[in-house]
């Protein structure tokens, strides 16, 4: 049997345009969330109007910004309450796309 050694992310600049891409499965392992976590962030993103991606995970849809924020978001909730992690991070997308237009 062969074991494949999941990519590991030690800082957010391991995600990254030249990273090669894996499955969202590896995402959710390395990031320690559950699959349905990432889903329901996901749509947070698309609900605060997020311009459509133009660097992808395998199969989720996220670009490399939305990617670093989900691994922060993973992060936080690791050691804060869902919510008030989640809030945070709303926050933070709200102020990165107001500075963006």
């Amino acid at each position: 049997m062969v074991v494949l050694e999941c990519p590991k992310i030690l800082s957010l600049d391991d995600v990254a345009p030249g990273v090669d891409f894996f499955p969202t499965k590896t995402m959710c392992a390395v990031c320690g969330v559950s699959l349905s976590t990432l889903e329901r962030y996901r749509d947070d993103l698309i609900n605060l109007k997020v311009p459509k991606f133009d660097w992808y995970f395998y199969s989720t849809g996220f670009e490399r910004t939305s990617a670093e924020i989900i691994y922060q978001y993973a992060q936080l909730v690791k050691i804060q309450r869902k919510d008030r992690a989640k809030n945070s991070i709303k926050q933070h997308m709200e102020v990165f796309w107001r500075d963006k237009s």
